[in-house]
């Protein structure tokens, strides 16, 4: 309504470059006022080249590359995680919290992992390797992944940081069963 209101259109394309398609996406410049870039579907290279022109670019869910002064809007990972983690550690006397990756964003799945150990460290917890699960699964697979890793002599563990409700959710499911 906002956009109809001040004379835009909302065109919603998608657009993956991992999918091989070595053609450029089907929006940029020469059909379009400007861009909204989720995530990490757009490479450096065209962002540079966008910046280059002058083409109106906003990132969402990624930061922009270090070169180029790109707005974008963030989920707040770091404290958001940290202040997580710590309340399981604090207001539940947890101590042996398992991680477990989202595999969404390299970026927020990143910022939330340094999140996790900063607040392990702050609170004299010794990091364990052994209770990070997850990275590059699909996230019906995070469910197969929690069972396995149960079924596999874990070691101790008293709580569960999910890197994302999805996830969450899958492993609640794996630990009733």
């Amino acid at each position: 309504q906002a956009l109809k209101e001040n004379g835009y259109h909302l065109l919603i394309a998608t657009y993956s470059p991992d999918s091989g398609d070595e053609n450029a996406p089907p929006f940029g410049p020469h059909n379009a006022d400007g861009v909204v870039v989720f995530s990490n579907t757009i490479g450096e290279e065209r962002l540079a080249e966008w910046y280059e022109m002058h083409f109106p670019v906003v990132l969402v869910h990624r930061t922009a590359p270090r070169a180029l002064p790109i707005p974008c809007v963030n989920v707040e990972n770091k404290n958001s995680s940290y202040k997580l983690v710590e309340h399981l550690i604090k207001e539940h006397d947890r101590k042996h919290i398992i991680f477990v990756r989202a595999p969404e964003c390299p970026e927020d799945a990143y910022h939330r992992e340094m999140a996790y150990k900063a607040a392990l460290k702050a609170n004299s917890i010794v990091f364990d390797p052994n209770l990070i699960i997850g990275g590059n699964f699909e996230r019906s697979a995070a469910r197969q992944a929690m069972e396995k890793f149960l079924a596999n002599n874990p070691p101790l563990f008293d709580a569960v940081f999910a890197g994302d409700d999805d996830l969450a959710v899958s492993v609640m499911s794996a630990l009733q069963n």
